[in-house]
């Protein structure tokens, strides 16, 4: 516990040859199979699981995309199994980073059935009326990841998506979401930012196109706000370079 606590706070100072270096101690004295379910029972989620997961997002960071990828397949192949299948809550927070990882390498459509085995499929499982922190942040994550893939998207679904994004209500998620998301490397609201974004980039309606940006602008800008307050440097990091890329949209169409 006290190694993955050291591993995430040079991670969130920007100090991720550290970050790595405190993971790797961990590394050596952690195992999925002997430990996931104690470290669940006991913390909620298992740490070191989070700590292995979010050190892929760190390795990306100086430039180790190789072994950013390698850390992903072995978290998704040899630690999500050995954890409790109705859990879903612990396999979002191991998940999380590997999805943001495996979306800036240009394998979002892996990610996206990761996100559906682990976390999607057991949630459907649940005894009716039980939910989960995470919940309302699956579709926005799953929007993200299929404006991420390089395929093809229907037009009946590049419509539902713009009319989810009609509504500001569905682009900001509870301070809460946010600021754990944030720890986690990506605030729950630059998910939102990022959908409108792409999306207005996809679609030749002039008006929802408009709406789409000004949406955009409007959520990444108060996450910023946010994240300059309670995030670490990579979800601080991830808002600037959404709100940016808004700002250039907004350029473009003046």
């Amino acid at each position: 516990h006290a190694l993955s606590l050291q591993a995430n706070m040079y991670a969130r100072l920007g100090e991720f040859d550290n970050a790595i270096e405190a993971q790797k101690a961990l590394s050596q004295v952690y195992n999925a199979e002997y430990f996931s379910l104690d470290l669940c029972d006991k913390y909620g989620s298992d740490i070191g699981a989070q700590c292995l997961a979010s050190s892929a997002m760190w390795h990306l960071q100086l430039e180790m995309t190789e072994e950013a990828l390698s850390i992903c397949r072995f978290v998704t192949s040899s630690i999500l199994p050995y954890v409790e299948r109705r859990n879903i809550h612990a396999s979002f927070m191991i998940l999380y980073p590997i999805l943001l990882v495996l979306m800036e390498c240009g394998h979002a459509a892996e990610g996206r059935e990761y996100f559906e085995t682990f976390v999607c499929e057991p949630f459907t499982e649940l005894p009716q009326g039980m939910s989960s922190f995470f919940f309302p942040l699956y579709d926005p994550i799953l929007m993200l990841l299929d404006l991420r893939d390089t395929e093809e998207i229907e037009r009946a679904v590049l419509e539902d998506y713009v009319e989810w994004a009609e509504e500001l209500d569905n682009l900001t998620f509870s301070e809460a979401i946010n600021a754990r998301t944030s720890e986690m490397g990506r605030s729950g609201n630059s998910l939102a930012a990022e959908i409108c974004c792409l999306l207005a980039q996809r679609i030749n309606n002039d008006a929802e196109q408009k709406m789409l940006i000004a949406h955009g602008k409007k959520v990444a800008c108060d996450d910023v706000e946010f994240v300059e307050e309670r995030g670490g440097a990579l979800a601080k990091q991830y808002s600037h370079s959404i709100q940016a890329s808004i700002e250039r949209m907004c350029d473009k169409a003046v």
